[in-house]
């Protein structure tokens, strides 16, 4: 597996091997070789090499239920370039050469100063332009003295003259570690130019090339098989044939019936036989008078 070389604050462009438990660098690296990180990154003449690094959470929660993940991954970092980490709970702090205090789950990022200006303002400066440009934030404010007397953090006077210490207000849902360690190693090293991205948690492991596989048999020489006959299409149905339908019935046509009229004088012709029966007991005979001429 290759591994990247930091030296000091920059990058190198050669690279290391990690193979079978053991790690081959250039020969020239050698002597100013410091730790690894995650089987992917190796340090060489780190500038926090032997630093004592001070860090205090201020925060109530046990420390039983672990720190938040990015602040592991910071220290976890810095372990692995070579400094030796103290972890402070309350009281004096204690002699170290670089003293940060973490405030997680702020509602706002900021990065303040604590002690002296002249030697904690560059630190704090240098970190918070670190992590402007590396996670490209619209805004973040410059650094300004850290002023939360509720925490009660009492440094000595020679820590407050001489030791670099800053106070960083972390939210919960940005990933600070791999830029802050960065902005540090730069800090310590007086120069270069360490990305960030490089240091990340979610950053992609190098990984050698895959051996090409192996051919496979040639398989056995088969005679290909004949095509089957297409069995015949079935006979189409030949369609019903429609009987004829009944001739309608003949309805003959009714015969028209010239209407009765009445009489003269506004009476019927018909009679009744039971009111008339001297009227039907004999036929009686009707003599149509013709006109001359017709």
């Amino acid at each position: 597996m290759e591994l990247r070389i930091v030296k000091g604050a920059s990058t190198l462009d050669d690279s290391g091997l990690y193979m079978n438990g053991r790690i081959y660098v250039p020969g020239d690296a050698l002597s100013t070789f410091v730790g690894m990180w995650q089987q992917k990154i190796i340090f060489f003449n780190s500038p926090l090499a032997g630093k004592r690094l001070c860090i205090t959470v201020l925060s109530t929660d046990s420390l039983a239920r672990g720190l938040p993940q990015d602040l592991e991954h910071f220290i976890g970092l810095c372990a692995a370039a070579g400094a030796q980490i103290i972890f402070h709970t309350g009281g004096k702090l204690p002699a170290s050469h670089i003293i940060v205090a973490v405030e997680p789950g702020s509602p706002r990022l900021a990065v303040s100063y604590l002690g002296a200006a002249l030697r904690s303002k560059p630190l704090a400066r240098k970190l918070v332009n670190k992590v402007r440009h590396g996670l490209q934030l619209a805004y973040l404010p410059e650094p300004a003295p850290f002023r939360k007397p509720q925490y009660n953090l009492r440094l000595g006077w020679t820590a407050r003259l001489f030791t670099p210490a800053v106070a960083i207000q972390w939210p919960a849902d940005l990933a600070l570690g791999a830029w802050l360690f960065a902005g540090l190693m730069e800090f310590l090293a007086a120069g270069g130019d360490l990305d960030g991205n490089l240091f990340a948690a979610g950053a992609e492991k190098v990984v050698a090339p895959l051996a090409e596989p192996a051919p496979a048999p040639e398989a056995e020489y088969l005679p290909e098989p004949q095509p089957e006959t297409p069995a015949p299409d079935p006979p189409a149905p030949e369609p019903e044939l429609q009987q004829p339908l009944p001739p309608l019935p003949k309805i003959a046509a009714p015969v028209l019936r010239p209407p009765r009229t009445a009489p003269a004088g506004g009476q019927s012709a018909a009679m009744s036989r039971a009111q008339y029966p001297e009227l039907f007991t004999g036929r009686i005979k009707y003599t149509i008078a013709k006109k001359p001429f017709t």
